[in-house]
């Protein structure tokens, strides 16, 4: 029988809408990916997609952190070192790190000024659902900035998209998954056997 697997460091990129936690998370993945990492990336918004959303379950994330926990779990088996996650939480409800066993989870909060993400929104969405995004965005940045639930926080307002990876590596420069050797993991899945 082979040895237990240990969980893969994962590093949750989080935010209201507009803060541009996709595009560094995936800036994130690649950039890793290329260094020869075995890395994997999930956009946790795509993880709870259920309409109309459960009762028991208000904004789905229980739903996304269940799915996460797959995802996350089927990524270690396949040899992945280390996993990126994008996407909102519930900053009341904090993240159910018990539905994610096969990850060690670090939390990392973007945020900018309103203003700003209204501009960004703007720019990628167009017609009446504009007001609407505002108004989710604005309400989700008001509790994250109220919560602590986030291991580290980056202000993004005034920081160019192809920046602000850089910045993540250097605020969570304790995260294990960027000190982890390229390939290592995979070595350690294929000595240990199926």
């Amino acid at each position: 029988m082979p040895a237990a697997r240990a969980p893969i460091p994962v590093l949750w990129i989080c935010g209201p809408g507009g803060v541009g936690k996709t595009t560094a998370g995936w800036q994130l993945y690649a950039s890793l990916s290329a260094a020869g990492l075995a890395v994997g990336y999930a956009d946790v918004d795509q993880l709870g997609i259920c309409y109309p959303e459960p009762e028991s379950d208000p904004g789905r994330s229980r739903m996304q952190a269940r799915n996460l926990g797959a995802v996350v779990a089927n990524a270690r088996a396949a040899g992945a070192q280390c996993m990126i996650v994008s996407g909102v939480l519930d900053p009341a409800r904090g993240v159910p790190a018990e539905l994610i066993p096969a990850g060690t989870l670090t939390l990392a909060r973007l945020s900018a000024d309103l203003t700003e993400i209204v501009r960004r929104l703007a720019r990628r969405s167009t017609g009446d659902e504009l007001p609407q995004l505002v108004r989710v965005s604005a309400a989700e940045a008001a509790a994250m900035a109220a919560s602590d639930l986030a291991d580290v926080c980056l202000d993004t307002t005034n920081v160019p998209a192809a920046e602000v990876p850089a910045l993540l590596r250097q605020r969570c420069q304790d995260w294990p998954g960027f000190s982890l050797a390229p390939g290592a993991a995979r070595a350690a899945a294929a000595a240990a056997g199926p």
